[in-house]
């Protein structure tokens, strides 16, 4: 569809001069009817003019979820700041060159005024996020001082974004020879973003033909700023991939080293429990054959032996002068001599 306006091309609309008189809000609004929910272009240089007139058109491209780009060449002062303010402080850009100004409205019904102004500062809270005391002192230096902000204070205030300096304006001719006459020819001025993921995907092709050589410098530099600060990446990632890859090899050491550790612990754990089994098992027969030996230690010794069917050496058989008699272990004493010296041996206990 192919929509026209006095001071449009397509979705794009020029905000040039006073607004109220040579940029008329009805119009305005009956252009922006066509672009319910869809996207246009506000491009601004205007001094202001009608507060009431800027605020119908941001309220209108609000009300109908119209998504709005303002940008700014020149200056944009009073009633155009109102109308850029529809698009929002993230989709706000202004040249580098240009200015920006506030001020509280003035002139015809005080009450009127009153409730405006009230408005603006609303208006101007909601798009910087800043106090209403912050905004009323911008108003007042604007009113009595007549003060203008650059492109840089602009944007740290909140009011917008300075442009990408990869925006260059690039001057084609065209058959229209001015806005309100769409008949004549004219040099019109579009504004292309360019960056380095667009020329070399293809998305945007530059036609030297339609570029100045001063345009053509802009964009040779900052694509060779580009291509500094993607190398700059490359081996900044490099750095990180070496880094991860020392990293990896350390920690696969580390975990060598432990798996080496637990397996280490199991087979003591493994011993230990062999040890326990034995120490159970010769407590085990010193508890079965416990009552015997009580019994033995009470009762005779050549008796127990002649009792057990044991022989018993005579007296000064085989003996030499002056020494003591000597008997035979019974198969009891035997066995419970071994057990303790069993026992004694792996609590370290000398018999």
């Amino acid at each position: 569809m192919d929509i026209k306006a006095q001071y449009s091309i397509g979705n794009e609309y020029f905000i040039n001069g006073d607004i109220g008189f040579e940029v008329d809000a009805t119009d305005v609004i009956a252009w922006l009817g066509h672009f319910h929910e869809q996207e246009v272009t506000f491009t601004i240089f205007s001094g202001g003019g009608s507060l009431f007139d800027a605020l119908a058109i941001r309220a209108y491209a609000i009300k109908h979820s119209i998504k709005v780009t303002a940008n700014i060449y020149g200056f944009a002062a009073s009633a155009a700041t109102i109308i850029a303010a529809a698009a929002g402080r993230s989709r706000t850009y202004i040249d580098p060159s240009s200015q920006y100004m506030i001020h509280w409205a003035f002139g015809g019904s005080e009450s009127a005024l009153k409730n405006a102004n009230e408005t603006v500062v609303q208006i101007y809270m909601e798009l910087t996020g800043r106090s209403k005391r912050a905004i009323t002192k911008l108003l007042d230096d604007g009113t009595n001082n007549d003060t203008f902000l650059n492109a840089t204070e602009m944007a740290e205030l909140g009011f917008g974004q300075v442009m990408d300096s990869m925006a260059i304006a690039a001057t084609y001719k065209t058959k229209i020879q001015n806005l309100k006459d769409m008949s004549e020819e004219k040099t019109d001025v579009k504004v292309i973003k360019l960056s380095l993921k667009d020329i070399v995907t293809g998305k945007v092709e530059i036609d030297r033909e339609m570029l100045n050589n001063e345009a053509l410098n802009v964009i040779q530099d900052e694509l060779g700023e580009q291509i500094e600060m993607v190398k700059a990446s490359a081996e900044k990632v490099n750095d990180l991939e070496a880094s991860a890859k020392e990293d990896a090899t350390k920690i696969e050491e580390l975990e060598a080293k432990e798996a080496a550790s637990i397996e280490a612990k199991v087979e003591a754990n493994k011993e230990a429990e062999a040890s326990n089994e034995t120490i159970k098992a010769l407590e085990a027969t010193i508890a079965e054959n416990a009552t015997e030996i009580e019994a033995l230690k009470k009762a005779p010794a050549v008796e127990a032996a002649a009792n057990s069917g044991d022989d018993v050496q005579a007296p000064g058989d085989g003996l030499a002068e002056g020494e003591a008699p000597k008997r035979k272990l019974s198969k009891a004493e035997q066995l419970n001599k071994e057990l303790t010296e069993a026992h004694n041996e792996r609590y370290g206990k000398k018999s």
